[in-house]
This record gives C-alpha cells, structure tokens and sequence, in this order.
C-alpha cells in the first residue's frame, strides 16, 4: 500500500488535473499549445506542498475523580475518553463553568473546547432533569449544527431524561416530513445500484428501519415534537433563534424554559454588524425569558493571544459586550502546551526501518513492525516503543515548533538521505497508528497542508528569437509571473536580457480555437480627461497585456501570423461580411513595451529597437467602426461582446461569450478539489482501522454576513412602504391625491401619536438622518422616499401583490421641482415598465 502523499497524489490530485484538462479545449492547430497545459498541471506546478504542522499537545488536567461532578458525569467522561485524562484547559473552564461563571476558552482545533461546555451542561441536567429549556447552544453554520448534533448524541444516549434537538431551517416540520426526509436521503444512496425495483425498495425500507431504531431516544426530530414538548438542550444558529423569538407559533419553547446556559461556538466569526446583531439578540432573550443567573460561554480557536495582557483584555471586553455580562479573569481560558519527554533506554531508527515496519502495520502484524523497529527492545505496545523513539522527541522538541516542508522536515532528521521523505511519510504512518488505542493520547498529532493554486491562464511570448521557441512554435506559459522576472514578462526572454511582454490566449468553448487577448485602455483614458474640452480625441489601440478582471476593462481579440493565425474560416450566411469579424483591422504591435507602432497619432512605441509583430484585431469590446474610432462609445460602459467565434461561428448565447480565459476562481478550485477528496480515505479500510473522519466543506463570506440585517431591513421597508401606498390611495376612491399629500399622510403613519400609526412602516437605519427632525422635515424625507419608490424601474416588483391589478398614475403639471424641469409628463404603470 502507498504512502498517504503517494496516495493523496494519485486519488485526490491527478483526478483533479485531469478534469482541468477536460475543461478546456484545443483545436488541432494548437497541438503545442496543448502539449504545454498538459505538462503543466502537475504538482510540482499547481502545488505548494506538503506542509507538515504539529497540533498542539496539551497538558493533562486535574484527575476526573477530584472533579466536582456527579458520578453519571465521570463515567461519561470515561467512556468518552477510554480511561484518558481531560486537558488542564478542560478541567479549569469545567470548574469556572459548574460555579456559573461566564466563561471563554480559546484554544485550538480538536482541543476539546465542545467537552467544556457539553460536561458542565450535562451535570447539571442529571442533578435536577426537570422538563423546559435549560441550554441554548448556537453555532455559526448549519454544517457545525450538524456536525456537532451527533456529538450530543453520543453523549446523552444513556440519559433518555434528558432530551435534545436541533432546530434549524433544515428541521422537518412533522412527524411524516421528518420519516419522508430519512428515506430520500437512503433512496438517494441506491439511485445508481443493480438493484431490480422490489429489491431496491426492500433494501430502502430496511434501511429505514435500522436508522429509525438507532436514533438516540431523547432527541427531538422534528418542529411539531419540539414544539410539544421543549427539549432541554437546543442546538441551532443566531437566524433561527431569532426566528424563534418573534414567531407566535414557537412561544411554547420557551414558555416554561428554566434557561442556565448559553453557548456562543466559534465566537470570533461574529464581527462588525453582525456581532451588534448578535449583542441585541442575546439581549432580547435575557429579556424574553427573565433570564438573571445565566452562565454564557464562549469558544473559539482564534481569539486573542496568550499571556498578552492588552489582547486578553479586549477579549473580555468583546465577550461582555456581546452578551451583556461580565468576563471576569482569568478569562479567556488558553491551553497548556505539554512538554515533550523521551524515555530511557532510547533508540533512533533510519528511514528504511520506518517504511518496512509501515508495509507490515498495514498487513496486520504490528508485533513484527515493533521488533523491525527496535529489535532490543522489549515494549509491550507501539506507542509504548514510540515514547523512546528519538526522531519523535526530535520532530516534537525541535522540528515541528512551526509549520515546515514534510521534504525539509524529513531531511533535518537524516540528512543526505535519498529515501528520508518516504521514510518520514512512513513514520507518521505509525505514529497515527499508534493512537487506535483509545486510552493513550496522541503521541505527534499533525496535519498535512497542501496549498493548490487557481489557473492563472495560458500565455504566449510573441518575440520571434524567444529562446523558448521550439522548431518555430510559440513559447506558452501558464502565468504571468516568475522568479527574478517582471511581471507579466517572459521569463525566458528575460534571462537573454531582452523583454517580451506574455499576452493571454483564449479559447473557443465549442472549436477551441486560440485567440489573443489584450485590454483596450481607451475607454478609461478618454472617461479619466476631465478638462471641458468637447474635442477630445479618440485614443484607440492603447492596450495593456493583463486583461483584468472588473467590468470597466474592455478586451480587444486578434491574431498573430504564424502564432496565432487568424482562421481560414468561410463568410457564414447570418453575418456581415465587412464586420470586423471576418475584415480584421491590422496593427504594428511591438512585444517589448506594447504599444502599436504608427505614423502619427498618440501613444505609439518609441523603443529604439523595437520587435514589431502584425496583429489581426477582429473584435473590440468597446466598438471601433471599421472607418475609424467611434467617440460616442468611448464614454459608454457598454460593452460590445464577440457575437461569433470566427472559425466555428459558436454563438454568443445569454451574454456568455463564445471565448473564455484559461482561468477558475478560487472557488471553483476549491469545488473541483472537494470532489475527489470527498472519496479520500485518510486510513485504509482495514476493520481495524480509525473509522476516515467525514468531509466539511463550506465558504464563508462574512461580508456578506455582516450586510445581511441592513439588506433584510432594506427588502422589508421596500414591502412595506408599497403596502402603505396602495393603502392610502385606496382610501381615496380613486380620487387625484397630491404628491405632497402622500408623503405627509405616510408621515403620519410614523407618528406615534397620530390615530393611524403603523409600528410595521419605518425608515430603515441606512437612510435616516442623525438628527432629529421636525413635522415639515419628516414630511420631505417620506415624500424624497415616495418619488424614488414610484421611480424605481420595475414598479410591480416592489408594490403589493394586488398592485398588478392596479393602474398608478403619476403627472407633473407645472412641475415645481428644478431637477424635473426636462419633465412635462410622466406615466407609470405598474403592470409593465416605463
């Protein structure tokens, strides 16, 4: 069997390349072209890595006897941990936690933060499990809502008093929903299965059957039973406990709730607007439920610094602030790092030792690989041999303090070694192997970090003496930057002390024909002069190699004889034939400064010795009449995209061009690597084997996050201001009502003293002034908010659902308004546009 890198190599990476490869097409004219991608997606190309990284090691904590817990609660902890003790960070939140002291402990991934809260909750529902809601855990993401359910599962399943559900928008409604949802996911596993009909319903059913009988009886599956009966603890995020809040239909959760514990996982994701939405959500339910004594924890990975006075006290202030509650010292709770131990007699073995010993590890006889290792020895386990192991001390004393090259960490242990990287490969083998026995800890817990880069694109040096140059064809490259070169130079041109600039190629997504590419810089010089001078010139054909990626770059695509020749493609019958398509305008370009080389004219190449190629520009972004520049589209920002590809005639469909860049963001690498990696098995499948951990992939943009309350406020106001509108005029019998009129009568509708106050109807934040204002004040804002509603491009989109029954009319009639002045008249209706 591989080593893990070999076979991360071989399952994971190089399905990987072969679908970039899949992605994109060559024409047979680009052979070379092709040749150079395939080469190029490799490892040693896409990849920085591996990483070798040591997770921490902490210390042990007090002895689970001399913990103040209930009997039930340390033989869970028993269970749980295999006889192994809790971590000191672990024990000391525990303690903090049980003396109801609001707590945050701010240690590492896979540092157990979760048993710091799960243990104290736990302890105290077995000391009194009264029914009503005592626990409220909120995480951020519905995949760590998930992910940490099955955890309390395992926990309470031998406490059936003590009830548990999560309650998110992915929560069944009912009984029926929640069975319907179980199937679909089993029915799912079978949709590609040999199965004949019968078989495969039977084989589903049966399935059912046992997930049914294998759910924890105490936890609450559905939003009927929690409803019904409020389970003690419930898991769920900050948007559905606010939902929970405001919502008639969920008041039984919480109407005899006896809430002790509040839990923020993951704290440091809430920031900016959300962390403000968060405060004010804790606050309403302090508020909500008469909440004085409630104990609040707080956990992260990534919160502050340790033994940093100043940082652990903005830590204090952010956690108080946030739920309105004292963090008092020695708050926040960081992990204590265990000190390495080597015992006596030891041993050092060479790279060859460790690989042998692997191979017989995965053939099962793992009393053959410790005499392998060691053969003085006398060990009765293989952690025990590896406590004596000095390239384990080594690695954890003196190599793995920071993250380092796996090929660099393996040569500090042998140097000149040509089989150390396989050797070290091997020996972490066993190092992991040596943790299935649940009681020991783990001896070198490590992670593997492979950095994968997105495509960068596909260049091309057009300098005809380019050293890269083989029997005549163009040089390719698959980025714009290299070591010792200026970007977007060649680097090989660069080393002959001459300078080519890398143009981008694109390809035809049905013929995969290649075509240059350059951004045209036109269009933002002639917007950039702002000197009142109605006669500016056209400044066409003043192109920069990097394309960019915003909407206000405007490509020109073209050909090079020989390079990228221009197709010998017939005139089809749906085109013109003295478009620029098919009657390409031809330049001077020089490949070392970029600029064309012509008689007159502004921005032209002045190098002395220039190396000029002719390009075939067939298409602009931004038009260029065939007789000369078209002034009017300089000052547009309308682009005019490539309706054809000019040797296959694929189409421009739904915006999308018939060309594409050689290119993916960082997100649709991060799907295409999720794919295969999502099948890795991490260990083999021996039954004696760690079970391989799950895959959690997800994004997370807190930006957006952050925007989310003022957006939802924004799309709410626009609802509730059209319903007001059509209220008022409703009111009227179809009588003329003055504009004015309208935005004073909404300004009532804010007024809390008027008879006809509507709580629904208010400005959101982002548009209401700082300052207070008076009644005449008032009624400009909702009527400045009136026009700009009755403005808006496509009225039946924000009017009430009974406005496409509806005709508005709006007429200015001696328009008093200076910015209207163009205006005599003016129509809406709001069952079209306008």
């Amino acid at each position: 069997m591989k080593s893990l890198g070999e076979r991360f190599e071989r399952e994971v990476f190089n399905p990987y390349c072969e679908l970039l490869k899949a992605e994109y097409r060559f024409n047979e004219k680009f052979a070379h072209a092709k040749q150079v991608w395939s080469e190029k997606l490799t490892m040693n190309e896409l990849v920085n890595g591996a990483f070798l990284e040591k997770s921490q090691i902490y210390a042990a904590g007090e002895a689970v006897e001399t913990l103040p817990l209930q009997a039930e609660t340390r033989g869970t902890i028993n269970r749980k941990l295999s006889g192994r003790n809790l971590y000191r960070h672990q024990t000391d939140a525990i303690k903090q936690i049980l003396r109801g002291e609001n707590t945050v402990v701010a240690t590492g991934t896979s540092s157990g933060k979760t048993l710091c809260y799960q243990l104290p909750i736990l302890d105290d529902l077995i000391r009194d499990s009264a029914d009503g809601l005592r626990a409220i855990i909120i995480y951020p993401l519905n995949a760590l809502v998930n992910d940490q359910l099955e955890e309390w599962g395992e926990i309470l399943r031998p406490f059936p008093n003590i009830t548990f559900a999560r309650f998110t928008g992915q929560t069944p409604k009912d009984h029926k929903d929640f069975v319907s949802l179980l199937t679909r996911g089993i029915a799912a596993k079978y949709e590609d299965s040999p199965l004949k009909t019968q078989e495969k319903l039977k084989a589903i059913d049966d399935d059912l059957k046992n997930q049914r009988e294998n759910l924890p009886p105490n936890q609450l599956n559905h939003r009927e039973a929690i409803r019904a009966t409020p389970p003690n603890i419930l898991v769920t995020n900050f948007s559905m406990l606010e939902y929970l809040l405001e919502r008639p239909i969920d008041d039984s959760i919480f109407r005899n709730a006896r809430l002790k514990f509040l839990v923020l996982d993951e704290v440091h994701a809430y920031r900016g607007v959300q962390a403000t939405e968060i405060g004010f959500l804790v606050r309403r339910l302090k508020d909500r439920l008469t909440v004085e004594d409630l104990t609040c924890v707080a956990t992260s990975a990534t919160l502050g610094k340790r033994d940093d006075a100043e940082s652990e006290a903005k830590v204090r202030r952010f956690v108080s602030r946030l739920f309105d509650g004292e963090f008092a010292k020695p708050n926040p709770i960081y992990g204590t790092p265990a000190t390495p131990e080597l015992l006596q007699p030891s041993f050092r073995p060479a790279p060859e030792k460790y690989i042998e010993a692997a191979q017989l590890i995965r053939n099962g006889d793992e009393t053959a690989a410790i005499a392998k290792l060691s053969p003085n020895q006398n060990s009765e386990s293989l952690a025990e041999l590896l406590r004596r192991d000095e390239n384990l001390f080594k690695l954890r004393s003196e190599i793995l303090v920071k993250p380092i090259k796996l090929d660099d960490a393996a040569q500090r242990l042998w140097a000149n070694e040509t089989n150390a990287a396989a050797g070290l490969q091997a020996f972490l083998e066993i190092i992991a192997r040596a943790k299935m026995d649940g009681a020991n800890e783990d001896l070198l817990p490590t992670r593997l970090h492979y950095f994968v880069k997105a495509q960068d694109g596909l260049y091309v040096c057009l300098h005809e003496n380019c050293p890269a140059r083989t029997d005549g064809k163009a040089a390719y490259f698959v980025s714009r930057r290299h070591v010792n070169t200026e970007e977007g130079y060649c680097p090989e041109c660069w080393l002959r002390n001459q300078k080519s600039l890398l143009v981008e190629v694109v390809t035809c997504r049905k013929c995969g024909y290649l075509y240059g590419a350059m951004q045209d810089l036109g269009p933002k010089k002639w917007q950039a002069i702002d000197d009142g001078n109605a006669d500016k010139q056209a400044q066409f054909d003043d192109f920069s190699t990097e394309l960019g990626w915003g909407a206000e770059s405007f490509w020109s695509y073209f050909s090079v004889e020989r390079d990228l020749p221009f197709p010998d493609a017939e005139i089809f019958d749906d085109e013109d034939a003295d478009a620029p398509t098919f009657a390409p305008s031809v330049l001077d370009w020089c490949v070392e400064c970029g600029k064309k080389r012509s008689q007159g004219g502004e921005n032209n190449c002045e190098c002395a010795k220039p190396h000029l190629r002719k390009i075939k520009i067939f298409h602009r972004q931004c038009q260029h009449k065939k007789d000369g520049p078209t002034i009017e589209d300089l000052a547009k920002s309308e682009k005019k995209l490539l309706s054809a590809c000019p040797n296959c005639d694929a189409k421009n469909t739904s915006g999308l061009e018939p060309v594409r860049r050689f290119q993916e963001s960082d997100d649709e690498t991060g799907m295409a690597m999720a794919i295969p990696l999502s099948h890795f098995q991490v260990t083999n499948n021996a039954e004696t084997a760690n079970q391989p951990r799950k895959l959690l992939c997800f994004t997370d943009n807190r930006q957006r996050a952050a925007a989310f309350p003022a957006l939802l406020e924004e799309e709410t106001f626009t609802h509730d201001l059209g319903r007001k509108i059509l209220e008022i005029l409703d009111a009227t019998d179809g009588e003329r009502i003055e504009l004015e009129s309208l935005g004073k009568a909404l300004a009532n509708r804010t007024d809390e003293a008027d008879d006809n106050f509507d709580s629904k109807l208010f400005l959101p934040t982002s548009r209401f002034p700082d300052k207070s204002l008076n009644a005449d004040e008032r009624k400009n804002l909702w009527l400045s908010e009136t026009f700009a509603y009755l403005a808006a491009k496509r009225l039946s989109h924000s009017l009430d659902i009974r406005a496409g029954l509806k005709n508005i009319n709006l007429s200015f009639d001696d328009c008093p308004f200076d910015v209207l002045v163009t205006i005599s008249e003016v129509a809406f209706d709001v069952e079209g546009e306008f």
